[in-house]
């Protein structure tokens, strides 16, 4: 049998890293970056490479060093977006977070559908045919994300995130983690599968839950934001129109000061008398 499937229950690590990668470079390209491009290309050059090697490393592990692991994993994402997105900790956080569970319901379903396509569907069990087939799909999930998101355009680029918003995000996605692995933990829980197709089906079948729950509340963070400007907009045209108005009524008090001025200077022009040109004088200084 293909070393593959030796354990059908695991996913190799290799194939976390290229989604994980993947979903980082994703939703990278929908956001401002901090620097030019070749400074970027070396920088997530290394970064893949350095997680890959990390994976390798650590394909297997299980219990303690298993949730070391992915701690360490998570913080690498975080770190790819810090160094290379404009923006604070908390919108780096979040779109880790967004990233790390995109590439765990990517690399879970690529690794179901090749698992059933051998045990099920009898294709070959050729170790290049498998590298191929779950990294095609891997690249199919992705591609499907990436115009799922871009249609949110100059959004995600000027997108802030609250400390709340962040806080919400990062539960959501240990919830999700847990679950997704909660067969692999412990295979007696009401949630728990005893099969593995059932356990990977159940791993699948959580992180897309999480993929559209995180893909909702973007919705919503998207839709409160454009409310805001909105109402931010409407208010600086009220603004606007008010000042527009008093200008209005600057220049024709204005105009009517001057027509009223030119008629006294023409009254101090007559013959008049010290006391008569005395109140004309008074009133064109209360005028001015």
């Amino acid at each position: 049998m293909n070393e593959m499937l030796l354990n059908p229950g695991h996913t190799p690590g290799l194939f976390y890293s290229v989604a994980y990668f993947g979903a980082c470079i994703l939703f990278l390209s929908l956001n401002e970056k901090r620097y030019k491009v070749k400074w970027t290309v070396i920088h997530s050059i290394l970064y893949f490479a350095g997680l890959s090697f990390f994976m390798f490393l650590t394909d297997g592990e299980e219990s303690i060093a298993f949730a070391l692991s992915m701690i360490t994993i998570f913080v690498a994402i975080f770190t790819f977006f810090r160094v290379l997105m404009k923006g604070n900790r908390k919108k780096a956080g979040y779109y880790a977070a967004r990233s790390f569970i995109l590439g765990e319901f990517a690399a879970s379903l690529a690794w179901q559908l090749y698992c059933y396509s051998v045990l099920n569907l009898g294709f070959p069990e050729l170790r290049w045919l498998g590298d191929f087939l779950v990294v095609l799909i891997i690249g199919v999930v992705l591609t499907v994300t990436w115009f799922t998101e871009s249609r949110f355009g100059e959004n995600n680029k000027d997108l802030e995130i609250t400390g709340q918003e962040l806080t919400v995000v990062g539960f959501l996605t240990f919830i999700i983690f847990a679950l997704s692995n909660l067969s692999f933990a412990s295979p007696s829980t009401p949630f728990s599968g005893k099969y593995v197709m059932d356990i990977l089906a159940i791993r699948t079948l959580a992180d897309l839950g999480g993929v559209a729950l995180l893909y909702a509340y973007h919705l919503q963070i998207c839709e409160v934001r454009g409310r805001m400007e909105k109402d931010y907009l409407n208010k600086l045209l009220h603004m606007q129109r008010e000042n527009y108005r008093l200008s209005v009524d600057s220049v024709e008090l204005i105009n009517r000061k001057y027509h009223d001025l030119k008629h006294q200077l023409q009254i101090l022009r007559s013959e008049l008398s010290s006391e008569e040109k005395l109140s004309v004088l008074e009133e064109l200084e209360r005028d001015i």
